[in-house]
């Protein structure tokens, strides 16, 4: 098998990314925090998109839905959601999508949900602007949805307010408010941040039940490779604003074919053996203002070599599904034999 440069597609893609960019700052010196990526999600797939912070994650996402900082724009690329360009949508239309059929839960349920109105009243709006309920339909539509996430004694908990209810409990409202329009694809950005362990199998079981159940997609957004394994069937990995690994779970976690990736993965607890230090990557992410020549990993790289500074490397497709960029895997083919 040659290395080839083409996207691994999905079959029955709902949704494909080409060539996005995101910037900041002024039109005339522009930084840019998501460059030039591409991936496509299958219709009932589970994708993590995975990295350290600044590695443009929680970008991509609110680039995905349009819900970008006044000081961001996208200047180039294609978001196609199940046949519609939702870059050239209309703000109204585009406010009518995100909510209805792509859903997204953000990242700290007690900054997302209004600690002034009740937990009823929160998914109550939502279940009306999507579903044109009001009054006691509305109300039992939300005991139902509440009832969904597994929230105990749903009519109680529908009239407390958020500061009465755990981190766990506030997650799933926020669940059940993102399921009120029965979306075709959830985004969740670190849904189970600040949850202990056994709190995060719970919302991460949720999500896998009610993603089975409603058939639709979920993009999650996480730097925990742990939550990674537990959840999702494919893995896309960035650093600096770009893709460097996109592969299904286990060939990845088998296989990592990018420096990266390896590294992320040595930094996890065995889950066998006793260790006195965990292996981290040294440095961080390089900020927009400071972005190496090159590979953007290679200041932190242990096989960094001089031709890493002359060019960005392409992503290259080195087996069914699995993409990354390195060169140092130009002569794989060759090696294998």
């Amino acid at each position: 098998m040659t290395a080839m440069t083409e996207a691994a597609t999905p079959m029955s893609s709902l949704l494909k990314v080409r060539d996005l960019r995101t910037e900041l700052g002024k039109s005339d010196n522009p930084l840019t925090v998501v460059d030039g990526i591409s991936f496509d999600i299958g219709s009932n797939e589970r994708l993590a998109v995975v990295g350290e912070s600044g590695s443009g994650k929680t970008m991509t996402a609110l680039s995905i839905l349009r819900l970008l900082p006044d000081a961001a724009r996208i200047s180039a690329g294609e978001v196609n959601f199940n046949g519609q360009d939702l870059l050239a949508l209309s703000r109204s239309r585009m406010r009518r999508m995100s909510g209805g059929d792509i859903a997204m839960i953000f990242q700290e349920p007690m900054s997302s949900l209004n600690p002034v109105f009740t937990v009823g009243d929160q998914i109550g709006e939502a279940i009306t602007l999507h579903q044109g309920l009001r009054g006691r339909a509305a109300r039992a539509r939300a005991i139902e949805l509440l009832a969904l996430v597994k929230v105990p004694s749903p009519e109680r908990r529908i009239d407390q307010y958020p500061h009465e209810l755990s981190g766990g409990m506030r997650q799933r409202v926020m669940i059940a408010i993102a399921l009120s329009s029965q979306p075709k694809l959830l985004i969740a950005d670190e849904p189970t941040t600040a949850l202990d362990v056994t709190v995060q199998a719970q919302i991460l079981q949720l999500l896998k039940q009610l993603q089975q159940e409603f058939g639709m997609a979920i993009l999650l957004i996480t730097h925990d490779l742990g939550v990674v394994a537990q959840f999702a069937q494919r893995m896309i990995v960035m650093y600096a604003g770009k893709i460097v690994e996109d592969a299904p779970v286990s060939e990845a976690f088998r296989r990592p074919m990018h420096p990266y990736t390896e590294g992320l993965l040595r930094s996890i607890p065995p889950l066998y053996e006793d260790v006195d230090r965990l292996l981290a990557i040294d440095g961080s992410v390089p900020p927009p203002t400071a972005m190496p020549s090159g590979c953007r990993f290679r200041t932190r790289c242990d096989y960094a070599r001089p031709p890493c500074a002359a060019q960005i490397p392409p992503l290259k497709l080195f087996g069914e599904g699995h993409r990354a960029a390195c060169i140092r895997h130009d002569d794989y083919e060759v090696r294998r034999t």
